[in-house]
């Protein structure tokens, strides 16, 4: 009997004891750990949002480029419909494509097919014309737009007129807008974060370290 009394005063003086002794050490305490992962998870769907839109952005803005890219040759096949003799024609090709060059649109690349395909003129001369050119509409930053037209002048009176177009200032506001776009999402997260910190202190944390403490 006295040897169970003397168990159960052990069990009681151990069982105090580990009340008694103080929490362990956490690295963060509970209102930042709350802050962290509450911050965690709103940045992930917000950039996830955000990252969708901005793509959906940039791909209409692209579609977009490349209908002004083809409109734009609508006015040159028609004077090219006009023209009377080989030369005239070549010097309307020429012309026309030096107005994108004095722009600064130095990768622009204008030449004429033939009905088989062949490159018949060129604006940079054929030995500058690229084989290495992409062939699909776009290609990263880099746009290809083509229109038929009718001449005489060409064999099988038909032809196809070419544009590939690399736009500086395009690819220079993409950027920008990339860079605009992660310096406003790093800003929001900031700021969310400083006033999750805030509410979790006052609404959580220190309510409970005062109870805890009374």
């Amino acid at each position: 009997m006295k040897i169970n009394i003397t168990v159960k005063k052990m069990q009681n003086i151990s069982e105090a004891n580990s009340l008694n002794q103080p929490p362990s050490h956490q690295f963060l305490s509970l209102g930042w750990r709350l802050a962290l992962l509450i911050t965690l998870i709103l940045s992930v769907v917000m950039g996830i949002i955000s990252i969708s839109q901005q793509r959906v952005n940039a791909n209409n803005e692209q579609s977009i480029q490349q209908e002004l890219l083809q409109m734009s040759l609508i006015p040159l096949a028609e004077t090219l419909k006009n023209a009377d003799t080989w030369k005239i024609l070549e010097s309307d090709i020429v012309n026309f494509h030096g107005l994108f060059i004095n722009k600064g649109q130095t990768s622009h690349h204008l030449f004429l097919q033939d009905a088989s395909g062949e490159i018949v003129v060129s604006a940079r001369g054929k030995s500058q014309v690229s084989s290495s050119l992409p062939t699909h509409t776009k290609h990263k930053d880099h746009f290809r737009a083509d229109i038929p037209i009718i001449s005489p002048l060409l064999e099988g009176g038909k032809g196809l007129l070419i544009v590939h177009n690399d736009p500086v200032g395009y690819s220079n506001m993409l950027k920008q807008r990339w860079w605009l776009w992660f310096t406003h999402f790093a800003v929001t997260v900031g700021i969310v974060s400083f006033f999750l910190v805030l509410i979790i202190y006052y609404q959580v944390t220190r309510p409970v370290n005062q109870l805890v403490r009374a």
